[in-house]
């Protein structure tokens, strides 16, 4: 325990950006990944002068003057990047709504110090923060830039912006007569207002600007595949933020918010749920950045499926849609630009295989509509051996394409943790579908010899 603490301190010594740690520092590392060689290396020293590293040498070596910091028996690596947090803000277990209206934005900031140094501790030096009360997440980038607070290098911006009635309108499903004079601040209705809003947090020390041009999943009434915020609006944050040189985020999960704020020179896309081809074409186009989230959509289906009474109204239910599908979609787009035609992603997350060229339904029909016609008597001797070999090849084809695909979907289904199919009954399932296809092909194969 003691051993735990010292080696956290240590690295929350070395890792929070704090300009005051201006003098030499020497790791003795016994494994190091630097993520550039395949293999980690074996007992080195990483010198650091100014809270910056500057060089890496074979050994422990102690350079006179420098603090020694041995974890010689450790391993030790980079530090981690997380591009989609909400640091201010984790869920507890509480109800949702209660805290929404009786916790203030001094709870949030005195448990973001807490929060803070967790996600350090965990491993993450860089955040992104794509969505917070300005005054607090700003505050508390500077109290880690000062060294008062430990915690990871934070790139903020601010509370999201979106319409009335959109996922971020914190008066969504409660009472109207209820007011906040906060909860007005970053609602965009028209171009004039996101230009007004960007400027303030601009001035506020936000370092990007965050949008929600799609409803989401933890908000109460609004849908997540349609897209809430108007082309015009979405372009004056946009146009607006670039010119102060800020980049911005979308929070989009429908296809059409997706694609049209691609579209206007959006720079990320958050979860990205309901993108489809032309979606992960238009993003290569303009140098889109996609961020899946695929962690959190994991833990709130989780908490839907074992605690909804945590979540808000509506949110559960869709949870364990969106969920699956940013998983799904997401391994959709790297495994159909490999193999086009081999598999869809249907809306619940399975994965339902085409016919890969081979539509049985569609030969049998045609070898009825052959005998139908005669047309099977006009073939001579020669064309008979070769329709025989086309077809023996066809049949083999087939199987081997069925196979395939049973193999990736039992792949795909251990990538993705799916309990409901144990290994060993998926690789009977397997065999036993492996025997069957080959008798049935071979079996269709010897008929159609029959009757031609």
């Amino acid at each position: 325990m003691k051993t735990s603490l010292l080696r956290g301190t240590a690295l929350a010594f070395l890792l929070t950006a704090n300009a005051a740690f201006a003098h030499d520092v020497v790791i003795h590392a016994g494994r190091l990944i630097d993520g550039v060689d395949k293999t980690p290396r074996a007992n080195v020293s990483i010198l650091i002068h100014d809270d910056r590293i500057t060089g890496v040498e074979n050994g422990f070596v102690s350079p006179a003057g420098a603090e020694v910091i041995d974890l010689s028996k450790e391993t030790v690596l980079p530090g981690l990047i997380d591009c989609h947090v909400h640091i201010t803000g984790q869920n507890d277990g509480g109800n949702p709504i209660a805290e929404h209206v009786t916790m203030t934005d001094y709870d949030s900031a005195v448990r973001s110090t807490a929060y803070a140094r967790n996600t350090l501790l965990a491993g993450f030096t860089s955040v992104r923060d794509v969505g917070a009360n300005a005054h607090v997440v700003i505050a508390l980038k500077k109290a880690i830039q000062k060294g008062i607070v430990e915690g990871p290098r934070m790139w903020v911006a601010g509370p999201p912006l979106g319409p009335t009635g959109g996922h971020s309108d914190q008066s969504n499903g409660l009472d109207p007569e209820l007011s906040h004079p906060g909860w007005d601040e970053n609602i965009v209705d028209s171009p004039e207002q996101a230009r007004h809003i960007v400027r303030k947090l601009r001035q506020e020390g936000a370092d990007l600007i965050k949008i929600m041009p799609s409803g989401g999943v933890l908000s109460i009434g609004d849908d997540p595949s349609k897209q809430l915020m108007a082309d015009d609006e979405i372009a004056a944050v946009i146009q607006t933020a670039h010119s102060l040189g800020m980049k911005v985020a979308a929070h989009a999960h429908g296809k059409k918010a997706i694609d049209a704020a691609v579209r206007l020179g959006i720079d990320s896309i958050e979860h990205g749920s309901y993108a489809d081809e032309e979606s992960y074409k238009l993003m290569k186009e303009h140098g889109t950045y996609l961020v899946p989230t695929m962690l959190i959509a994991q833990s709130v289906v989780d908490l839907a499926k074992t605690h909804p009474e945590q979540l808000n109204p509506s949110s559960a239910a869709k949870a364990l849609v969106i969920g699956p599908l940013i998983r799904t979609n997401l391994h959709r787009s790297g495994s159909r630009a490999a193999r086009p035609e081999r598999a869809r992603i249907r809306a619940d997350g399975r994965r339902r295989h085409e016919t890969d060229g081979c539509d049985h339904r569609r030969d049998r029909l045609r070898r009825r509509s052959h005998r139908r016609h005669g047309r099977h008597r006009q073939r001579t001797a020669r064309p008979l051996r070769r329709h025989r070999r086309r077809r023996r090849r066809s049949a083999r084809g087939c199987h081997a394409a069925r196979t395939r695909a049973v193999r990736d979907e039992r792949r795909h289904d251990l990538q993705a943790g799916r309990p409901d199919r144990p290994a060993a009954d998926g690789h009977r399932q397997h065999r036993d579908f492996e025997r069957r296809g080959f008798l049935r092909f071979n079996t269709e194969a010897r008929r159609s010899r029959r009757r031609i």
